[in-house]
């Protein structure tokens, strides 16, 4: 995002003046041929605000806009600060203006901007809160409703409750965003001190990515599955066309990892692309369990 943001306004600038230089040299030419006089050159005031303030501002707002609710409160700050700012400005330019003495004029915008943090902030808080009652965990624009669970979807929601593995398991859970993507990547595997004659263990790993460009979709989907692509290639599936057709298309292949075969599956539904690997086959119900829970985080 810096990188980006710094291009940007280096190509908006070095593009202004690449243009107000050759508008400068045609004039310093005439001017010199018709009476020899000294062409002074000039900049551009609004280039300037664009490249130093407006550019690196919108930036930073989108920026915390795709950071989840701590972005939103950081974006809220920001504007909040910015209208106690102004409107302080205007109570101390008006005062002055009516000849109110100095010690007065600061009594009166101390109180007027204690009294504008605290609607702002306290409303603002509420009104964050309010958004966020149902969903206890959120990050990088993805939530849901248990926020005991480690990751959204776990053993617990695949298997029957006396199927439940015995083994001690790993639970990992990474989000990140970008203006046009987010992705969640959860794993829940076997400790490394499984042994195969220990039994069978539970293995679930998968990666979500919520496209919000949708121009972007295919090429999402294409990707993961260049990168995620087994070794008998990839093969459509119609085993998980849902009732209510939240799923659109199913690639399922086979790979070889941590010491036992994986099924490995592509769902594209609605703005998702999800990869899951699994040690096992899904039947309809578990099929619908995950298209159920990874749909609406």
């Amino acid at each position: 995002m810096k990188e980006r943001t710094c291009g940007l306004s280096l190509a908006v600038y070095a593009a202004s003046d690449f243009i107000l230089y050759f508008l400068w040299y045609r004039k310093a030419r005439k001017n010199a041929a018709e009476n020899q006089s000294f062409t002074p050159t000039k900049g551009n005031r609004m280039v300037l605000i664009l490249t130093l303030v407006v550019i690196p501002l919108a930036a930073c707002g989108i920026y915390l806009i795709s950071q989840g609710l701590a972005g939103m409160i950081g974006w809220f700050t920001v504007v909040a600060c910015g209208i106690v700012y102004y409107i302080q400005d205007q109570v101390r330019n008006r005062l002055r203006k009516n000849g109110t003495s100095g010690s007065k004029n600061v009594a009166v915008n101390f109180f007027i901007s204690f009294a504008i943090f605290e609607i702002v902030f306290v409303g603002g808080i509420y009104v964050i809160r309010s958004l966020s009652s149902g969903a206890p965990f959120q990050q990088h624009g993805f939530y849901w409703e248990n926020s005991e669970k480690l990751i959204p979807l776990a053993a617990e929601d695949l298997l029957p409750e006396q199927e439940l593995p015995v083994f001690d398991y790993f639970q990992s859970l990474n989000t990140q965003s970008s203006l046009f993507l987010s992705q969640l990547t959860a794993e829940q595997i076997p400790e490394e001190s499984w042994q195969e004659e220990e039994g069978e263990p539970f293995y679930l790993q998968y990666v979500l990515t919520k496209v919000q460009a949708g121009f972007l979709y295919e090429l999402t989907r294409d990707s993961m599955m260049k990168v995620y692509s087994g070794e008998q290639g990839w093969q459509e599936s119609q085993e998980w066309n849902l009732s209510d057709g939240t799923v659109e298309q199913v690639y399922e292949t086979s790979v070889q990892e941590a010491s036992f075969p994986l099924n490995r599956y592509i769902v594209c539904m609605g703005d998702r692309v999800l990869k899951i690997d699994l040690n096992f086959v899904p039947d309809s119900r578990q099929q619908e369990t995950i298209v159920k829970i990874l749909e609406a985080v």
